[in-house]
């Protein structure tokens, strides 16, 4: 650590706990750090006139004021603790005495060794695909001082091609959550009201065609409250997909036509059915406000900004190699291949493919960083459905671990989740290419126990 970086993460110590003053009086306390195996231990020097210690750390690395903590000492001069591994912070102790003064001590950095960590993580994502018959994974974890990507199994069944970390793997519905946060930087850009109305936008042979369309404004297609029949579950689409599987990629219009028969599940804004329609349609509405594509939009607000060089939208962004540049395989839990299968492969409702850690970063981009959307937004988007714990394109979660902000996914061969933990920062993301299994839950009781449960 250099000293310049030292320095300032001192000022800011010193800065926070300023205003219960700091007086010559009271001497520096002294602190020592040391850890054995997970085990940290603290102490430092008694302080005449100290009536009390209190402990102060960050994560490293250090991301700025509002990630120190602290912990009441009362009069003890030590204090040991379990961490997991991969932990590393910077501590100091503040001695204080009864008028409000205070002084701190010096600033002592520590890193748990993450050397288990790693393999117990792998043997956790090993242990699951086996378990579940899964082809292959990929899981990556991000805490603030940690961070790990891993796979296991086969990216092909055919040829026996290991699954490798850098793998990229249909997101399915996860795309959903990028996919709403163009559209808020779009309304953020002025280029519309989340209130407006859709047929302010989209040609009237589509919305006059969709029970109650006129009705509908774009935060109902983000939320799910827009009660336009989800295609997903329209026996006549599903028939032409079995009819005719390797047929050419559908279009947004194409998918339509099965929609307009279909009367609204209720009227907009007075209930809430999760349709995969309604993000078909931003595929149609970005288009048309951008003047571009949703995929350059979303490279534009999400991908460049954030490094995201290997995620894309499949069909519209086609890569060479592999099936329109997915190289990795999906399957059925019995083993059959449906990579191919056209099943709206490539649109707004599900069309993303990316590495897992393409994924962490656009959580940590959105939820740590805050660096895609105003606050503003952020705080829309995090309005939950007070029955089904849906907000903007993105779910909520409640989970032994604490609430989970994030969205899940399946499609054609592939199913994943992501989910950020506020509470603690961390990053879950896992992704398969097996469909219909129960390995995404394994893995993730299993790693997050782990992660958050070791002390």
């Amino acid at each position: 650590m250099k000293r310049t970086k030292l320095l300032i993460i001192l000022c800011v110590f010193l800065a926070t706990f300023l205003v219960g003053g700091i007086s010559l009086a009271l001497e520096a306390p002294t602190l020592t750090v040391s850890t054995a195996g997970t085990t940290l231990s603290l102490s430092w020097t008694s302080v005449a006139g100290a009536t009390g210690y209190t402990l102060s750390y960050a994560p490293a690395p250090y991301t700025g004021p509002d990630t120190i903590g602290s912990i009441p000492m009362g009069t003890q001069t030590s204090w040991s603790a379990t961490l997991w591994e991969g932990a590393a912070y910077f501590v100091a102790v503040q001695a204080y005495d009864s008028v409000g003064s205070s002084v701190y001590s010096n600033i002592e950095y520590f890193a748990i060794d993450s050397s288990l960590l790693n393999q117990q993580l792998q043997n956790i994502l090993d242990t699951a695909v086996v378990e579940t018959g899964a082809t292959g994974a990929v899981l990556s974890v991000k805490s603030p001082s940690f961070q790990w990507t891993g796979s296991s199994g086969f990216s092909n069944r055919e040829t026996k091609t290991a699954m490798v970390p850098t793998d990229m793997l249909r997101l399915a519905s996860m795309t959903k959550s990028f996919v709403s946060v163009v559209v808020q930087k779009l309304s953020e850009e002025g280029k519309f009201d989340l209130d407006d109305k859709i047929q302010q936008y989209l040609p009237a042979v589509i919305v006059d065609r969709i029970s109650h369309g006129s009705e509908v404004t774009i935060r109902q297609l983000l939320n799910m409250t827009s009660g336009i029949y989800s295609y997903t579950e329209i026996d006549n689409y599903n028939d032409e997909v079995e009819r005719n599987p390797y047929r050419s990629p559908w279009t947004p219009e194409e998918i339509l036509e099965y929609v307009y028969p279909k009367k609204a599940v209720f009227s907009p804004g007075e209930g809430w059915e999760y349709s995969n329609t309604n993000y078909i349609l931003f595929d149609m509405l970005v288009k048309e406000v951008s003047g571009t594509s949703l995929a350059s939009e979303m490279r534009r607000i999400i991908h460049n900004p954030l490094g995201l060089s290997n995620t894309f939208m499949e069909i519209q962004e086609p890569r060479d190699g592999g099936f329109g540049g997915l190289i990795v395989r999906g399957y059925e839990k019995d083993g059959e291949d449906v990579t191919e299968i056209q099943d709206a492969l490539g649109l707004g409702d599900g069309g993303l493919i990316s590495d897992a850690e393409g994924v962490v970063k656009f959580l940590q981009g959105l939820f740590v960083d805050k660096v895609l959307l105003s606050a503003t937004s952020l705080n829309q988007m995090r309005i939950f459905n007070s029955i089904e714990d849906y907000g903007l394109g993105l779910e909520r979660r409640k989970t032994k671990f604490g609430e989970a902000w994030g969205h899940s996914g399946g499609s054609s061969g592939f199913e994943g989740d992501m989910l950020y933990f506020p509470e603690s920062e961390v990053i879950f993301v896992f992704l398969t290419n097996t469909m219909d299994t129960n390995v995404c839950e394994k893995v993730f009781q299993r790693s997050m126990e782990l992660l958050l449960f070791t002390n």
